[in-house]
């Protein structure tokens, strides 16, 4: 049994928030050019015929999870697949937020597999095919044409092959890449996306086709393996929908749970054979290090003896554990290994990587250099690690420089927030009918949404819950000084009534604690300027509120290729405070400051 939400009924529902509504449906932001940060800066948005005004670009995510039921006659793990979408034209400093994601199927697996995904999926097809042409809606009393088209389908490797098409299990495909034809061989020796013909469109359905009508069942086998493909998708049935290029690698499962784990269980073991270090005393290391609040939830677990001797290239971290843990890295090994090594080296090229890979603006000039950095780094790999390896995830991460050219940062079709949407149904289980799984969870997912979701005020939406979240607040005694220093800063404050110091605030999601956290100030043409935040005040003026940010100013010296990070001082002399509000900084991150050797570091 499957349950599909309507898709239209949902738009419907969804957009009758005004907020929500001007921002899927008013035209796209632009970036500065030679940058991307957002899907409209790639050439598939800005190339396609779908933008135009009332039209809401989609993005599809299927993934299957296990869902316990420890009680009862169906006691066992009942595995469930899950299809969510959500709009692009969500800011993203809403996209983190899990009502941005929206529920569309539920599926019990087996019968996924029984049926194919395409049979789930059809319901979907033929609401998108309407919207494609336009289909009325009300808001408001005011009826909109709204426009639908499908942008990008996102997933890990077995569940997006599974939605375009192709082998789910790479290895039993010659052709394992779904966006190039490479095979086996060529895969463990050409490092660069130019050394392999992409996948087209017309290519592919006349594989299709050949595949469709082989002779015998030999045949068709044959030529299924021979070009990795199963079948024809029914997504190929929508309007400008290609999946050869359509559906982008996913940084979180190629990197942070692929390639990043791969290579650092390999590099530790090197050094645990060279006897550099023992293991018991890089975990003691790594316990012993001061996380900042904001990465204290995601502290990497304890490395087993157990975990270094399997014979798997995982390190039993979670994609968030390994954020923390390639952050911290290099300052675990150096106090334990020559920073001239050439292994610490080869972390500091796997870090310099994923940085450019994890930011969320990324310059086209970025965009060559890592290509070249790379091909130049796996050619390492191979020559430090002979006995091991290239696998498939590290073909895979070869084409993420075309990839950012055609969807621009890879964080913004990241599949984290995704699977964090998993965390609601598997919590609602607890509560559900296992007879009939798929319907308990869609029918309870919906009543939750007329729950949740039916504010008199646009402004209470889920969505902007966590828009503006200020802490314990104290009033400012020194009112007079106070303000003086805020006009000397602020030209469009006037008659300031009050000034209230708060404790922390949540912005967008971010927390920010004065005395804890680094924020990016402004950027010259080298280096970003960072400050530490020192205090925030809520300034009222003219029954208007502002929140204002106290940063103390540190001089950026240089970027650390070792470590990865920014070097900064201190001024000589003490100088006051540069204040800001957060629209005014560089972005809405926390950074934390770590102090090494007398070396302060970003």
């Amino acid at each position: 049994m499957f349950h599909v939400c309507t898709i239209i009924e949902n738009i419907q529902y969804f957009l009758q928030n005004s907020r929500i509504r001007e921002m899927v449906l008013s035209d796209p932001a632009t970036t500065a050019k030679g940058y991307f940060f957002y899907f409209y800066d790639g050439q598939i948005m800005n190339e396609h015929q779908m933008l135009s005004h009332n039209n809401l670009p989609l993005v599809l995510y299927y993934d299957e999870i296990d869902i316990c039921n420890p009680l009862g006659s169906k006691a066992a793990i009942h595995k469930v697949s899950m299809f969510y979408y959500t709009f692009t034209g969500i800011d993203p400093k809403f996209r983190s937020k899990l009502e941005s994601i929206r529920l569309l199927a539920v599926a019990e697996s087996h019968l996924v597999k029984k049926y194919g995904v395409d049979r789930i999926l059809e319901p979907f097809i033929n609401d998108m095919l309407l919207l494609s042409n336009g289909v009325n809606l009300t808001f408001d009393g005011e009826i909109k044409c709204v426009k639908a088209h499908l942008i990008a389908v996102l997933g890990d490797t077995p569940a997006s092959n599974s939605l375009g098409g192709f082998k789910e299990s790479v290895g039993f495909a010659l052709r394992k890449c779904r966006q190039c034809m490479c095979d086996s061989q060529q895969l463990r020796q050409h490092f660069n996306s130019n050394s392999f013909t992409p996948r087209n469109l017309a290519a592919h359905l006349q594989h299709c086709n050949d595949i469709e009508q082989g002779d015998t069942e030999y045949m068709r086998t044959h030529l299924s393996t021979t070009f990795g493909i199963s079948r024809k998708c029914s997504l190929l049935n929508l309007p400008y929908f290609d999946v050869c290029t359509m559906i982008p690698q996913d940084i979180m499962h190629i990197l942070l749970e692929g390639v990043a784990q791969y290579e650092i269980k390999e590099i530790i073991k090197k050094f645990l054979k060279d006897k550099t270090f023992s293991l018991s005393s890089f975990n003691t290391n790594m316990n012993a290090f001061r996380h900042s609040y904001f990465d204290i939830k995601s502290k990497p677990s304890v490395i087993l003896p157990t975990t270094m001797s399997s014979d798997d290239n995982r390190l039993r971290q979670s994609a968030s554990q390994m954020l923390v843990l390639m952050k911290i890295l290099p300052f675990l090994l150096i106090s334990m290994v020559n920073e001239d090594n050439i292994y610490f080296k080869f972390v500091a090229e796997l870090l310099a990587i994923a940085n450019i890979l994890l930011s969320p603006v990324i310059s086209i000039g970025s965009v060559s250099v890592l290509k070249t950095m790379i091909q130049g780094h796996f050619r390492r790999f191979i020559e430090l690690f002979p006995q091991k390896s290239i696998i498939p995830k590290h073909h895979f991460l070869i084409h993420f420089p075309e990839t950012i050219l055609q969807y621009g940062p890879p964080v913004r079709y990241s599949c984290m927030r995704f699977e964090a949407k998993h965390k609601l149904f598997k919590n609602m289980a607890k509560n559900i009918n296992f007879v009939t799984i798929s319907k308990s969870l869609a029918e309870g997912y919906q009543k939750s949404e007329c729950v949740y979701n039916k504010t008199e005020n646009d402004e209470d939406h889920p969505l902007f819950s966590s828009e503006k979240i200020i802490g314990p607040t104290k009033r400012c005694h020194n009112l007079q000084q106070e303000s003086e220093v805020v006009y000397s800063f602020f030209a469009d404050i006037e008659n300031i009534q009050s000034i209230q110091l708060c404790s922390s605030i949540v912005l967008y999601g971010t927390k920010y604690v004065p005395g804890q956290c680094i924020i990016a100030v402004s950027c010259t043409e080298l280096h970003p300027i960072f400050g530490l935040l020192k205090k925030i005040s809520i300034v009222t003026s003219n029954n208007n509120q502002k929140i204002i940010f106290y940063l103390e100013t540190f001089e950026t010296k240089y970027f650390d290729d070792d470590m990865q990070s920014y070097v900064v001082e201190k001024p000589a002399m003490a100088q006051g405070y540069d204040l800001k509000t957060p629209d005014q900084c560089l972005d809405f991150a926390c950074y934390s400051l770590v102090n090494h050797n007398g070396i302060s570091y970003i």
